[in-house]
């Protein structure tokens, strides 16, 4: 597969491009490595963003449970141990509040996709939750 230039991506957009999953070198070929690069270039802005984008505005069902966001830390913890470790806390304290929430949705879920979806959200709810935790 030959890849092709585009135009640099903004702290946000890099963000947003790991929370979104498939973030691999395979998946973006130099979309890969160039945000790696920027990221160790400026880590602050990248911190910034994902601040602006998950911790300011609070995260909610969707974006705990189906954004990769322990990623982002992940490649932002070398660079900045001390703020990741204080965001992962904070999204694991409201992935926590979540989990609880599920529990009553479960127990109040009528009908098998109910349960179905809220059994998926749980478990993917629950690697996020150790993910974080290994993070903060």
């Amino acid at each position: 597969m030959t890849w092709t230039s585009s135009p640099p991506l903004s702290p946000e957009q890099r963000v947003q491009l790991i929370a979104g999953g498939n973030f691999t070198l395979d998946a973006l070929g130099p979309v890969y490595t160039d945000s790696l690069a920027a990221i160790a270039a400026d880590p602050q802005a990248h911190f910034r963003a994902f601040e602006r984008l998950y911790l300011t505005a609070r995260p909610d069902r969707q974006a705990l449970t189906e954004l990769f966001l322990p990623a982002v830390l992940k490649h932002l913890a070398p660079h900045l141990p001390h703020e990741t470790r204080r965001a992962a806390r904070a999204l694991l304290a409201r992935s926590r509040s979540l989990a609880q929430a599920q529990e009553t949705a479960l127990d109040e879920a009528v009908g098998e996709t109910a349960v179905q979806e809220i059994a998926r959200q749980r478990s993917q709810l629950s690697a996020r939750m150790a993910a974080l935790a290994r993070l903060g």
